[in-house]
């Protein structure tokens, strides 16, 4: 008998965890900004950042390439999930070599010691590894809940601190342990759940066969859309005035948190895919065409609201500290990343999907080719000294990406598409019904009801109960031993 799953649940955890996340980043962001001297708050900011950095670049895609090769063969998980970490390994260590680099230059006083802390957390975090334990499981919850107590004992210590007039710099500290309690933990409730502990030393005998493996191919195209998306930021700041950079991303900072939101709603359908395309290609095509008609849909309908109300939320961030001029062309530029975000929705399922088929060579083959273009294009764009034709040549590229790896995959999900699009054009509609006299705010709490509403409509409505019951039923085959999953097959 099947174990009892729900896709949904996970991915509902994976939100809210992401939403806090993001609130208690903000929230201590703004305490710290306040209340601390430039010097310290730029500390505060680093070591976020390079923590930030750190699991990014150690992952890109790879623990979505373990979950689909334990979910084809579960008894190798131990040997899966060893190399994973090797993986891993190796680029903490250079990462937080690079630390150590950092806190030798600034001298061995408090501010270098916590920079040489937090080497040591950038270290550990190749342990972020096992997190493909709870994706093949459907067990997100888990460290989904520990994410959130995390930030939330985090928050509560930096008010600790500011009411008791401690030092400033004991917030920097709290990042670190943050990440280090998030670390430890997550690495032993996932080996609860594991018969055989990894061991990722012994697996780095055989790093030289990871450049041409599955793991070394898909990160390649992980590293492709990484830079494909953050690469603006550096023509801006190489080839335009400081002001520009500014302007560039007080857009791209508020866009920043959108595009992880897709990866991490699909991160518990890689398991979903694999074990479809495996046992199933006719429950295959149902599910990534139902998963990228609701991405088309999300995209759609979140970009539509957000490019509309552009230059209304750039005023309410940022309120007076931008000039009337400068934030017209902020939002000018964020307009353009909306259309990004869509287009990274629509990757987010098509990746998995193909990971899942096998095909990651072809879908790295895609992302060079739209990066080298785009980047190409973009740099070109800078000579007009105009940085929304930046921010329009990446998007351009992200969404055509997007488009063509959707159309390689196996078509457009044509026949549903009018459906989800509905509420993006009904939001368009509604929102210029709003007087233009009213205060950005009121926009803003408009445009968040509707978006709302409308992924309410999306994801509630009732002829989607088979496709998250077929997608429960794949889930819980991933964790049925092997001779049973055949008979059921049979």
């Amino acid at each position: 008998m099947p174990q009892k799953v729900s896709v949904a649940h996970n991915q509902g955890w994976l939100l809210l965890s992401a939403i806090f996340g993001m609130f208690s980043t903000l929230a201590m962001t703004v305490i710290v900004g306040r209340t601390a001297s430039l010097e310290t708050f730029g500390l505060f900011a680093l070591i976020g950042a390079l923590m930030s950095f750190t699991r990014d670049v150690s992952d890109l895609g790879t623990s979505a390439v373990a979950t689909r090769d334990a979910a084809r063969d579960q008894t190798q998980e131990p040997t899966i999930l060893s190399r994973l970490l090797a993986w891993r390994l190796c680029i903490c260590c250079i990462v937080a070599l690079g630390c150590l680099f950092l806190a030798y230059q600034r001298g061995w006083d408090v501010e270098g010691a916590l920079i040489a802390l937090c080497a040591g957390a950038i270290l550990a975090t190749y342990n972020n590894g096992l997190i493909a334990v709870f994706q093949l499981r459907q067990l997100q919850h888990i460290p989904a809940i520990l994410n959130i107590a995390a930030n939330a004992a985090a928050l509560a210590a930096i008010g600790v601190i500011l009411v008791t007039h401690a030092p400033a710099l004991l917030a920097a500290l709290v990042i670190i342990l943050r990440e280090g309690i998030i670390i430890v933990t997550n690495r032993w409730l996932a080996i609860q759940h594991l018969d055989q502990r990894p061991a990722p030393l012994a697996a780095l005998r055989n790093a030289w066969h990871w450049a041409p493996s599955t793991l070394g191919i898909y990160a390649l195209a992980a590293l492709c859309w990484q830079i494909l998306l953050n690469s603006g930021t550096f023509i801006v700041e190489l080839s335009m005035s400081e002001e520009a950079l500014g302007t560039y991303m007080s857009a791209f900072r508020l866009a920043t948190p959108l595009f992880g939101i897709g990866w991490l709603l699909t991160a518990p359908l890689m398991a979903v895919f694999s074990i479809a395309w495996k046992h199933d290609q006719a429950a295959f095509e149902r599910q990534t065409q139902t998963a990228l008609g609701l991405a088309i849909g999300t995209g759609a309908l979140l970009a539509a609201i957000g490019a509309q109300l552009s230059l209304e939320l750039i005023q309410l961030i940022y309120g007076s500290a931008l000039e009337d001029d400068i934030a017209k062309t902020a939002a000018k530029v964020l307009q353009w990343f909306m259309l990004a975000f869509a287009g990274s929705l629509m990757i987010a399922v098509v990746a998995p999907a193909m990971l899942a088929q096998g095909r990651e060579r072809a879908l790295t083959k895609l992302s060079a080719g739209a990066m080298s273009v785009s980047v190409i294009s973009a740099v070109l764009a800078a000579q007009a000294d105009d940085i929304t034709l930046i921010a329009a040549a990446l998007a351009l590229g992200m969404s055509g990406c997007s488009l063509i790896a959707a159309l390689a995959l196996g078509g457009m999900p044509w026949r549903s598409l009018g459906m989800v699009v509905v509420p993006a054009l009904s939001a368009v509609g509604l929102l210029s019904l709003v007087p233009q006299e009213l205060p950005a705010i009121w926009h803003v709490s408009a445009g968040g009801s509707i978006a709302l509403i409308g992924l309410c409509l999306l994801w509630l409505r009732p002829n989607l109960t088979d496709y998250r019951r077929e997608q429960d039923a794949l889930a819980a085959m991933v964790l049925e031993p092997p001779r049973i999953r055949e008979n059921n097959d049979a």
